[in-house]
């Protein structure tokens, strides 16, 4: 039920509706590449988004204000890196918490906020995760000891907020990459040291582990709005031109860029296997990674909660009515066939009349017999008659053989034979001692 794109198609152009389409297919894609093949191991926790827990008896299905479909009391992985759903909305929420971080810090505090972007040189063939360690490990090391103490003095920097982003290309292979604001209560001078002390220090702890990092690599900026600030921070789950992705502009964006975003992979990962080999690499390489991770000492400062980005399951919850209900044991049979857009699709083509339909849609698909309709009870079934008639050839021991069966051939002959030699048996047989 998801439509094609035009080749001509732009990000801007794509409907709500279509936009949610092509994010429940590719949530399948991502699922069934990730999903063990034992049943008893569990997957990453986008192979469980959109199903129930063992808890909710029933699924709520909604229309929005924009015309898309969406459920109540299923799961959501909440999965900024592997889920094509989750995702976008992961975006948007980390746009909210840096532009809340940038407005209290310049505009309450008169201070500044620098973004630094950290990466390393890296060429076709090297691990992501990897890349990941060594990046992660050198910017760990930047932020400790006495000299990341003085310099937190001198410009009174609050703290960090962290976000990594992954890219891919056939002539550079994986490239990780992290955007960092320092929130400093300092001039715009004071943030500029700030963001240059970082550089060098974090490429000397990246040659020490035995890889390199070039200044010209690297980036320091200070930007002049909230808008701009979040943007820069929220590049790890959306593209440059479309904050949320979305799932629209991946076949233009391979035309202008030799970089792929993961959701790039996925996209072109159905019926290529190393396509599929480089998303479940990149799955494999992100397990545990947070989207937007803010150090204690700022959350402290700014009366922030650390652990809102934290990408733990939970439950879709809804106040309003649902257009409709069903079963869980219902929906879960259908996303199982993945076919969960389908049902959702027949009532965004048709709207909240259309709920009916889309339940008998639900049920076929799930293979189970739909409900009665109210006030009416199933048919009585038809009694079985078990007493014999002419034609069977098990009879009542003791009988005499019908004349009038209807058999012939060797194997009504051994019926009938089978038949009177039961009461002799009976008769004869006297149990062990």
């Amino acid at each position: 039920m998801t439509p094609p794109r035009s080749g001509g198609e732009e990000v801007g152009s794509l409907s709500p509706v279509t936009k949610r389409r092509r994010a429940w297919a590719l949530r399948d894609v991502a699922a069934m590449l990730l999903r063990p093949e034992d049943p008893e191991k569990r997957g990453p926790s986008v192979c469980a988004c959109g199903r129930t827990g063992h808890d909710a008896p029933t699924v709520g299905v909604h229309l929005s204000e924009t015309g898309t479909a969406w459920t109540s009391s299923t799961l959501r992985c909440n999965s900024g890196w592997l889920c094509t759903v989750c995702g976008p909305r992961r975006a948007r929420e980390r746009q909210e918490r840096v532009a809340e971080v940038y407005d209290t810090v310049t505009l309450g505090l008169k201070g500044q906020a620098p973004m630094v972007t950290l990466t390393v040189r890296h060429r076709l063939g090297m691990p992501l995760a990897d890349l990941r360690k060594v990046e992660q490990d050198a910017w760990r090391s930047v932020r400790q000891g006495a000299p990341w103490a003085r310099l937190k003095r001198k410009h009174g920097i609050l703290g960090t907020i962290t976000a990594p982003e992954v890219t891919w290309s056939r002539a550079n292979g994986w490239h990780f990459h992290m955007h960092i604001a320092v929130p400093c209560l300092t001039d715009r001078e004071g943030a500029q040291e700030v963001g240059a002390w970082i550089v060098d220090r974090y490429i000397r702890y990246v040659r020490a582990a035995g890889y390199d990092a070039l200044w010209e690599g690297q980036d320091v900026t200070l930007p002049k709005s909230p808008e701009q600030a979040a943007r820069y921070l929220a590049k790890g789950v959306a593209t440059n031109k479309d904050i949320s992705w979305e799932l629209a502009g991946a076949a233009n964006k391979r035309g202008r860029s030799a970089s792929l975003h993961p959701f790039d992979i996925l996209e072109a990962a159905s019926g290529d296997a190393a396509m599929a080999a480089l998303w479940r690499e990149y799955a494999a390489a992100m397990k545990g990674a947070r989207s937007c991770v803010i150090s204690a000492a700022l959350a402290a400062k700014l009366g922030l909660d650390e652990a809102d980005d934290e990408e733990a399951p939970a439950v879709e919850q809804a106040e309003e009515q649902p257009v409709g209900e069903l079963p869980s044991y219902v929906w879960n049979a259908v996303m199982r066939k993945r076919m969960g857009s389908t049902v959702l699709s027949i009532v965004e083509d048709g709207g909240a009349g259309a709920w009916p339909e889309a339940l008998a849609e639900a049920y076929r698909v799930a293979e189970f017999d739909p409900p009665m309709p109210a006030g009416t009870s199933p048919p009585m079934p038809t009694p079985r008659c078990h007493s014999p008639c002419r034609a069977s050839p098990c009879r009542r021991a003791g009988e005499a053989a019908d004349p009038g069966f209807a058999g012939s051939g060797p194997w009504a002959a051994s019926i009938q034979s089978a038949t009177y030699a039961l009461p002799f048996a009976r008769s004869h047989f006297t149990p062990e001692a």
